[in-house]
C-alpha cells in the first residue's frame, strides 16, 4: 500500500451572503439530523447556468442542509457566486481549483445558516496522489470528505484516500464522484474475483452500493458513492437528474 504524504491545510474562502455582500461564513449548530447531498453538475459554469437556469439549482439545494456541488469549471467562480446570490438562508464556500490539466475544477459547499464556524480544509497532496485533491468539511462533529476521483486511476486514488481518511475511529462520511463502478472499479480490485465485498473501506458502510445507478444517461453505474463510519444513517438515496442537466444523478444521505 502506498504511503500517502501530506497534510490538511485550512483554506480561506469567500462566503457570499445576501445582497451581494461577501463575509466570512457561519457554520452549523447541532441538529437532530442533517440531509447531505453531492452532485456532479458536469462542467458547471456560466454556460450551464444560462442553459439550465439558476432556479433549477436553487430548488435542488433548498432540499438539503449541506450540499456539495462538484465540477465547477469557470476560472473566476462567477457561476458559483451567481448561484449564491440566488440562494436564501445558505452560506456558500468555494474550494481552491485543482487538477493536473488546464481543465481544473472547484467544489462548492452550501450549508444552511447556523451559528458556529464550519471548518473547511483541503488536503495538501505533496506527493501528487490525486488528480484533484480531496477537501474535508467538519459539521456537527462529523467530517465529510468530498472527492472527485480520476476514472483512469481509481484504485490507486481510493487506496490513498483510505489512508488519509483513517481507519474510521471518528464520525466520517466520504462522498462524491468516485467513478467507483463499471469499467473503472470493482469491489474485488484490479483483476480480482468480485466477491461482493469491497477491498477498499471494507469495514465501512457503503451507503450507495453497487445496485444503484448514479448516471443519468443510458449506462447503469454507481459512480457516485457515499461511504460512512461512526454515524447513524437515517435514510439515503439517488435523485434522478435530467440528462440535459448532467450525466450524473444526485446522491444524498440523512445522518445523525
Amino acid at each position: 500500500m502506498n504511503k500517502v504524504v501530506g497534510a490538511l491545510v485550512g483554506i480561506v474562502v469567500l462566503i457570499l451572503g445576501g445582497a451581494g455582500d461577501f463575509f466570512m461564513g457561519d457554520s452549523v449548530d447541532s441538529v437532530d439530523s442533517l440531509r447531505v447531498a453531492s452532485f456532479n453538475a458536469e462542467v458547471f459554469g456560466d454556460a450551464k447556468i444560462a442553459s439550465v437556469g439558476v432556479d433549477y439549482y436553487v430548488d435542488l439545494i433548498n432540499q438539503y442542509d449541506l450540499f456539495f456541488l462538484l465540477e465547477i469549471r469557470d476560472v473566476d467562480g462567477s457561476s458559483f457566486y451567481q448561484l449564491c446570490k440566488a440562494l436564501d438562508g445558505y452560506d456558500c464556500y468555494l474550494s481552491d481549483r485543482s487538477g493536473r490539466s488546464v481543465s481544473k475544477e472547484a467544489v462548492g459547499v452550501f450549508v444552511k445558516e447556523r451559528s458556529d464556524n464550519l471548518v473547511l480544509n483541503e488536503y495538501d497532496d505533496v506527493e501528487d496522489y490525486f488528480e484533484r485533491e480531496p477537501i474535508s468539511v467538519d459539521v456537527d462533529g462529523v467530517r465529510y470528505w468530498v472527492v472527485h476521483l480520476n476514472p483512469d486511476d481509481v484504485y490507486r486514488e481510493m487506496e490513498s484516500l483510505e489512508e488519509i481518511v483513517g481507519v474510521g475511529d471518528g464520525k466520517t462520511v466520504v462522498i462524491g464522484d468516485m467513478n467507483a463502478d463499471c469499467d473503472y472499479y470493482t469491489f474485488a480490485g484490479p483483476g480480482g474475483h468480485d466477491s461482493g465485498e469491497p477491498v477498499d473501506f471494507e469495514d465501512w458502510d457503503w451507503v450507495i452500493g453497487d445496485d444503484e445507478d448514479t448516471t443519468s444517461g443510458f449506462s447503469d453505474c454507481a459512480y457516485d458513492r457515499i461511504i460512512s463510519s461512526g454515524v447513524e444513517v437515517v435514510s439515503s438515496g439517488v435523485r434522478e437528474i435530467d440528462a440535459r442537466v448532467s450525466d450524473h444523478n444526485l446522491v444524498w444521505v440523512e445522518v445523525k
